[in-house]
């Protein structure tokens, strides 16, 4: 019996991204190759590109992994590409073919660093034999280090950082925080120099004040910033936020605000007695509630009080 091939028909037309299709045909295996059961691997000319079509940084890093290159790469090759827009993990996957220079041993028996890679940018610790020297970084605590287009670490909890064996001549450091704008320098490193670096990062966000009464308050502000108690003049990234204030006793309040960039915002709140709570309680003998009734009248609040009357006969002559 004869098979006919079997079409389906759809009234919504089929959508191919010009980027997908791109990747598809210059990844897509050799027919004949893929019948021998390899995988061609990548020229060149194709992860160029690639590159210049602007294919995911992880689809190019997992692609060059599994397929391999049919060219042997030179730093020259990886600066190329980096210039061109070439992502970290791309640039990651190259340079782990990158022909491996002997180790040598230093003093006491130990090996001397070799250029490594961190965050898929070559960071410029010092290979054998090239003089090298030391920069110690001082900026915000848990800020984001960058030297050469590269992801070094992150400065500790007291904004200090170090990098050990840089190697000598020009550089360029960048420090990245969420919420603050970034700082960056260029610097020159001599053999042996230690190089002391600030980047001070300036805050790009708002402040935020809150003053309650009672100052016992629970006071919960919930937003991009999450915070409990009464913040004077704190760092609050901007944007949208509920400021919610309870208390034993009297009546919750909830407010909406924003923060702006560069704002000192400020809330202030003056919670109301909740009467019927502290009249209920000062009849139980409850001296706080009582006092805070006390308050609430002097301040010209009106409260009723239930009256019982009994049955008596008045005296005559009265």
């Amino acid at each position: 019996m004869n098979m006919g091939r079997l079409f389906v028909y759809s009234r919504r037309p089929l959508q191919i991204s010009v980027l997908t299709l791109l990747v598809a045909v210059l990844l897509w295996p050799h027919p004949v190759v893929a019948q021998q059961g390899t995988i061609q691997k990548l020229s060149l000319a194709q992860v160029e590109e690639l590159v210049a079509h602007h294919v995911p940084d992880s689809t190019m890093h997992t692609e060059i992994q599994r397929r391999g290159l049919a060219f042997s790469p030179t730093p020259a090759i990886v600066e190329s590409l980096r210039a061109k827009g070439a992502g970290p993990q791309t640039l990651a996957a190259i340079e782990a073919h990158l022909p491996k220079a002997p180790q040598s041993a230093g003093v006491g028996g130990r090996t001397s660093a070799t250029s490594v890679t961190t965050g898929g940018a070559k960071s410029r610790h010092g290979a054998p034999h090239q003089a090298v020297g030391r920069v110690e970084i001082t900026t915000e605590p848990g800020s984001n280090l960058l030297m050469d287009g590269g992801e070094v670490g992150t400065a500790s909890f007291d904004g200090t950082f170090v990098l050990k064996e840089v190697i000598e001549g020009q550089h360029e450091l960048v420090a990245r925080k969420a919420n603050y704008q970034e700082s960056g320098a260029k610097f020159v490193l001599a053999k042996n120099e230690v190089k002391q670096l600030t980047l001070p990062l300036e805050w790009a966000g708002g402040f935020l004040t809150v003053s309650v009464q009672p100052p016992v308050a629970s006071v919960r502000i919930s937003g991009p910033r999450n915070s409990n108690g009464s913040p004077a003049d704190a760092k609050f990234p901007a944007g949208s936020y509920v400021l919610n204030v309870s208390a034993d006793g009297f009546v919750d309040q909830t407010r909406y605000f924003r923060i702006a960039a560069g704002e000192h915002h400020a809330e202030q709140l003056q919670l109301e007695v909740d009467l019927v709570a502290a009249q209920a309680k000062a009849a139980r003998g409850d001296g706080r509630s009582l006092q805070a009734l006390v308050e609430a009248l002097a301040h010209g609040a009106e409260l009723s009080f239930p009256i019982k009357f009994m049955n008596y006969t008045p005296h005559s002559g009265q």
